[in-house]
Formats: C-alpha cells, sequence, structure tokens
C-alpha cells in the first residue's frame, strides 16, 4: 500500500497542482482515482469505505467540470485542425469524422 500512498501524495502535491495543460490534468486526476481505487481494492471497513470515497470524488472532478471538459475538447478539436492535412486518406477520414463529433458537442 505504501507505493499507492506515495504515488497518490506525489499526484496531489506536484503533477495534479502544477498541470499546465487540460490533457495532463485529466491524467493526473484519472490516474488519482484509480490509485484510490487500487488501495480500496485491498483495504477493509471503514478504510475500504474512506479509499472508494476519495476514488469516487477524484473521478467526480473530472466528470462534473463542463467548462473544463468544453476546454479540453476545443483544444484537442484546434490540435486536430493543425496536423489535419498530414493525414493519410484512412486516416483522414477516421479524423474527420471524430473532428465532427467533436464540433458538434461545443
Amino acid at each position: 500500500m505504501s507505493v499507492c500512498t506515495a504515488v497518490l501524495e506525489s499526484l496531489v502535491k506536484y503533477l495534479i497542482a502544477n498541470a499546465t495543460n487540460p490533457e495532463s490534468k485529466v491524467f493526473y486526476l484519472k490516474m488519482k482515482g484509480d490509485y484510490f481505487r487500487y488501495l480500496a481494492e485491498v483495504a477493509c471497513g471503514d478504510d475500504r469505505k474512506q479509499t472508494m470515497h476519495n476514488s469516487q470524488g477524484a473521478y467526480q472532478e473530472i466528470l462534473n467540470n463542463p467548462e473544463f471538459a468544453c476546454t479540453l475538447a476545443k483544444t484537442a478539436f484546434d490540435e486536430a485542425i493543425a496536423e489535419f492535412d498530414t493525414r493519410n486518406e484512412d486516416s483522414y477520414k477516421d479524423s474527420a469524422l471524430v473532428m465532427q463529433l467533436l464540433r458538434d458537442n461545443l
């Protein structure tokens, strides 16, 4: 359990606090939720309950932030536009479909 605790401490103190772009922050928050879930899988009693609550809180932080989700989608869309012309034909079609879905949901 100490490895998970050390990872969680690093995530909270350094990685999440200093994340400079939306993709990194989402990745670190998901990782935080995953590590709390790992701890919950081996915990017992009240410790298990608290760890599950912490895991749920980390996932909720990602899911209950529509402004952040829109910013992330807009960033992904803008970055995809910048690289759109470099795709081969099959990748171009797939990329166009995903980009249209992103645009429709913004």
